[in-house]
């Protein structure tokens, strides 16, 4: 019942924004935000709503750091937690305090009082009622308070790291011994806990998972300790979907690639039955708004995926464009590529990752992936057509040649 459309929990409050409204919220967010930026106050862990941030730098920063962890023969143990609600659950009051500043909380306690809502079924209106928690949804201010209300949560973590996307957290930590990664978790996330209940947010115990990532070896070692918080045991779990991306505990996104399979073959079988009815540039549109946004959707995440995973994407690819030049088994694949003017995938993963770089080194995303590159001066290395050369770092272990470093590296030098 609480899954369904009809349970009141699933729904969310409906704004009406008048233009005027939002012109000057835009005002008041830069100047704000340009605060909390140039001084440093946001965390270099909070990837949500910010100016060179994403969903794929989120994930990204991830993912190295386990894979940089497996190289090293550690364990990573992950929580991924759940807050309810927590948009419309944000203390007014306390908000105002983390703002900080005497003439810009005076103007936010302006911009939060005096809101009302009420509810309409059936064409019958409820009576209104303040609203006393909560951001507004559908802001442009919402998101930035939001992010800065989470800001300090860092502040209560010892051992542990923290990622941030919004309301999606992640505390992770990593260790050779798995008594001591899980000593760790449990300190740090009781007081995560005690934190999130004095800024008066709630977990969700029954939708926070854990996993443990590490080499199929190292995996073997590990225990069936459980984690336990306000009585409720937190589930381990051997993949979790974080930010549209499926985690393994090895992180061969073996079951991503499969999600992703499965997706684009029911639009393709679609197309397919519509082909004698269209020509093929209607085809070739129809591929490239339908199918083409479910290989290109994290590419660069799961590029390090065993090429066995891959070929299978690559092999659909094959079959859409057979299908849209209704050409027979004989036609050569290249010639086909060619004809509809389309990337293969391996080619697309890599133009995609290369922009990923470009964005990095030249300041145009956050700093967080920028550790992990080197600029090699033409003093160290000859330029290539007068572009210095980029290069994710290297490394010689098996499980480096795997992570997103090491793909950057050899296809930016090709």
């Amino acid at each position: 019942m609480h899954n369904t459309v009809q349970h009141f929990t699933n729904h969310r409050q409906y704004r009406y924004w008048p233009v005027i409204s939002k012109v000057i919220e835009h005002v008041v967010h830069n100047q704000v935000y340009k605060y909390f930026h140039d001084d440093k106050i946001l965390l270099d862990a909070q990837f949500g709503f910010r100016k060179g941030y994403s969903k794929s730098t989120c994930v990204l920063n991830l993912i190295n750091t386990i894979f940089n962890n497996m190289e090293n023969g550690m364990l990573t143990g992950v929580l991924f937690l759940d807050l309810k609600k927590a948009f419309d659950t944000v203390n007014h009051e306390i908000m105002l305090q983390k703002l900080a500043i005497p003439l810009c909380v005076s103007w936010f306690r302006n911009y939060l009082s005096g809101r009302t809502q009420l509810t309409k079924v059936n064409d019958v209106l409820s009576d209104t009622r303040i609203v006393s928690c909560g951001v507004p949804q559908g802001s442009i201010l919402g998101p930035l308070m939001f992010i800065i209300y989470i800001n300090d949560m860092d502040s209560v973590i010892s051992d542990c790291s923290v990622s941030l996307y919004a309301d999606d957290t992640v505390v992770y930590y990593a260790h050779q011994s798995y008594v001591d990664l899980m000593l760790a978790l449990r300190d740090d996330i009781d007081s995560v806990t005690q934190w999130l209940n004095l800024n008066k947010l709630t977990l969700n115990t029954k939708k926070t998972k854990f996993m443990i990532f590490g080499t199929k070896t190292r995996l073997k070692t590990t225990g069936d300790a459980p984690i336990i918080l306000n009585g409720d045991v937190i589930e381990r779990v051997r993949e979790f979907k974080y930010l549209g991306v499926i985690l393994d505990e090895t992180l061969s996104f073996d079951s991503h690639i499969q999600y992703i399979h499965n997706k684009a073959s029911r639009k393709m079988g679609a197309i397919k039955k519509l082909r004698e009815c269209v020509d093929k540039s209607t085809a070739l549109r129809l591929y490239k708004s339908l199918v083409l946004p479910h290989f290109d959707y994290w590419d660069t995440i799961y590029m390090t995926a065993s090429s066995e995973s891959l070929n299978k994407l690559q092999l659909l690819q094959n079959h859409a464009c057979r299908t849209m030049l209704m050409a027979n088994r004989e036609a050569h694949i290249t010639d086909m590529h060619s004809e509809l003017g389309l990337l293969t995938l391996n080619e697309q993963r890599n133009l995609h990752l290369g922009f990923q770089i470009h964005k990095t080194v030249y300041d145009e995303c956050n700093m967080s992936l920028k550790p992990f590159f080197v600029s090699i001066s033409e003093n160290r290395i000859r330029q290539i057509r007068g572009v210095h050369l980029f290069i994710y770092l290297l490394s010689l272990f098996e499980f480096g040649k795997h992570s997103i470093d090491f793909p950057g590296a050899t296809d930016m030098m090709h």
